[in-house]
C-alpha cells in the first residue's frame, strides 16, 4: 500500500507555542503558553495537516536537568497546549551542541526521521520557528521556513540573511500563510480522511 506522502507542519515549540525562557523552561510554573497557540493547532489539525514538534532542549546535554524531567514537563506542556491533538509525535533533541548530534537544530535530523515515519513530503512542508536554527534545519530538509517574530524572533532576524525565511508575527500568522496555500498542498491530503 503505497500513499502518497503528505506535506506536514514542524514546529519549534520555546518562542513559538510558549514563551521562551533565557535560562531554560525548566518547571511548570515558567511555562507561559501564547494565547493563540492551542487555535492554531486546532486550525491545522482541521485542515487535515500533520504537525510535528522539533525542539532543542540542550540543558540536558549540559547537565542542568535530566531528561526524564525535561521529557515529563514536555509531555504536560504539549497536553496543555495541544487539547485537540494535533501534535502527530514531538522529537526533542536533549544534547549539548559540542555532541555533534543530527536532531540538534540547525542539523535537519529530527526533519528527516518525521518524514521517514509518517510519510512527509518535505517540499511541501512548512517548519515555523523563533531563531535562525530553526530556518537553517528547514532549509537543510528542503521545507519552507517561516521565522515568527514572537519569542527570539525579532534578535534573530536581525542576525538572518534577508530572505532566509518568510517572516510572520506569530504562530497564528505563519498558520493563516501556511493555510493560505493549502489548496497548491492539497495533493496527498485526501488520504488523511
Amino acid at each position: 500500500m503505497n500513499e502518497t506522502p503528505r506535506p506536514g507542519v514542524f514546529l519549534d515549540r520555546d518562542g513559538v507555542l510558549i514563551e521562551n525562557v533565557s535560562t531554560y523552561v525548566r518547571r511548570w510554573d515558567e511555562v507561559e503558553i501564547y494565547p493563540y497557540s492551542v487555535e492554531s493547532l486546532r486550525r491545522l489539525k482541521e485542515a487535515g495537516l500533520p504537525v510535528f514538534v522539533i525542539t532543542n532542549q540542550s540543558i540536558v546535554g549540559r547537565g542542568g536537568i535530566d531528561f526524564a524531567t525535561i521529557d515529563s514537563l514536555h509531555q504536560k506542556i504539549m497536553e496543555a497546549v495541544d487539547p485537540h491533538h494535533a501534535v502527530v509525535k514531538s522529537y526533542l533533541c536533549p544534547h549539548a551542541p559540542e555532541e555533534n548530534c543530527d536532531c540538534r537544530k540547525p542539523q535537519p535530523g529530527s526533519l528527516f526521521r518525521a518524514a521517514k515515519e509518517f510519510n512527509i513530503d518535505l517540499d511541501r512542508s512548512f517548519m515555523v520557528g523563533d531563531a535562525v536554527s530553526d530556518v537553517l534545519a528547514a532549509r537543510a530538509a528542503g521545507v519552507k521556513p517561516l521565522i515568527v517574530k514572537s519569542g527570539r524572533g525579532l534578535a534573530q532576524i536581525q542576525k538572518m540573511e534577508l530572505g532566509l525565511a518568510e517572516v510572520t508575527e506569530n504562530l497564528e500568522t505563519a498558520v493563516s500563510l501556511i493555510l493560505a496555500q493549502l489548496p497548491h498542498l492539497k495533493n496527498g491530503l485526501d488520504e488523511l480522511a
